[in-house]
């Protein structure tokens, strides 16, 4: 299977070997982050649930082409898509959560959501038994089939809540007032893209906000790069252990990954009465531990299982992060 094109992408495409850095960062990140913003601002106005779905299907639909299509042109600009897309769905799934659930189980609806990357990841470990079987195109085939099944699930199983569902009378009015404010702006004939603009503004403006953005910004990055280095990481160390690698990385992220994203939200939600430092706390002490336990785990190449250990537990430590962090925004 070796330098065989039906089961490595470098060998169909020699370019990877320059682009490859390009195509799982700026390519896919620059997308992802900015693109989020505009799906927040469209999922005021639109169903939820169905616009979730149709997502979910061409995200589903980008993987389908790539791996029909020979063209690293495609490839490239399917990334781009692809990062679009993903991101549309995080203002999509916590906008129904914060419909969903009252705020003292906020947190820890946010970390079931959140778990589910966990999942994700740890399903994708076995692409690298799937190719071996069937080729990478194939994978990006099954890839496509379950995106839209889980598209059109999403649209018929789940439920558009009421909008504000446990806000206060008080403050319903409030957003009723800035939305019938924003229908009058538009009914002149302001400028759309400066009102989205001044809207982004106001996020700087709040403390909390403009803070868990720029920590989770970064922390993103960390948490991406790792993810792309290490694969790398492991096939060049320990080319020996790559079914190894794949069962364990799946076990470590599903296992680790779903204990401390679920266990984030519920110790948040426990302890936020006590203190309302319980989230942040939870969000600085999982970055500090994954810190060194990522920089033993790789600069420790004579160990397998201690650099697969090592990865285990910054999940089980770094995972703790996102629901507390998207709940205090």
């Amino acid at each position: 299977m070796r330098n065989n094109p039906m089961y490595e992408m470098a060998t169909a495409y020699p370019q990877l070997k320059n682009w490859y850095g390009l195509l799982v960062g700026l390519i896919y990140t620059v997308p992802y982050s900015f693109f989020g913003l505009v799906a927040g601002k469209i999922s005021d106005n639109v169903n939820r649930k169905l616009y979730l779905g149709i997502v979910l299907i061409l995200a589903g639909a980008t993987c389908g082409v790539t791996g029909f299509f020979d063209s690293f042109f495609m490839l490239a600009a399917m990334r781009v898509l692809h990062g679009m897309l993903n991101s549309s769905s995080n203002p999509l799934s916590f906008g129904i959560i914060a419909d969903y659930f009252p705020p003292e189980k906020r947190a820890t609806a946010n970390s079931i959501i959140q778990a589910g990357n966990y999942i994700g990841v740890a399903v994708s470990s076995f692409s690298i038994l799937l190719i071996t079987s069937f080729g990478w195109r194939a994978q990006y085939g099954i890839m496509a089939a379950l995106g839209s099944v889980l598209g059109l699930l999403t649209m018929a199983l789940i439920k558009e809540p009421e909008r504000g569902r446990f806000l206060d009378e008080a403050t319903k009015k409030k957003e009723a007032a800035k939305k019938a404010e924003k229908e009058a702006e538009a009914a002149k004939g302001g400028n759309p893209l400066a009102a989205f603009i001044k809207n982004i503004g106001v996020v700087f403006t709040l403390p909390c906000a403009k803070n868990v953005l720029i920590a989770s910004s970064l922390r993103n990055f960390g948490g991406m790069i790792v993810s792309s280095f290490l694969p790398v990481f492991f096939g060049r160390n320990f080319p020996a252990f790559k079914a190894e690698y794949a069962m364990l990385n799946a076990l470590a992220l599903s296992a680790c990954g779903l204990t401390a994203s679920i266990g984030g939200g519920i110790i948040a939600d426990k302890f936020e009465k006590k203190s309302y430092w319980t989230k942040a706390i939870l969000c600085i002490q999982g970055c500090a531990i994954s810190f060194p336990l990522i920089a033993l785990g790789t600069l420790t190449t004579g160990n397998f299982y201690l650099s697969v250990l090592c990865y285990a537990l910054k999940v089980l430590f770094s995972g703790t992060y996102s629901g507390p962090a998207i709940t205090m925004i």
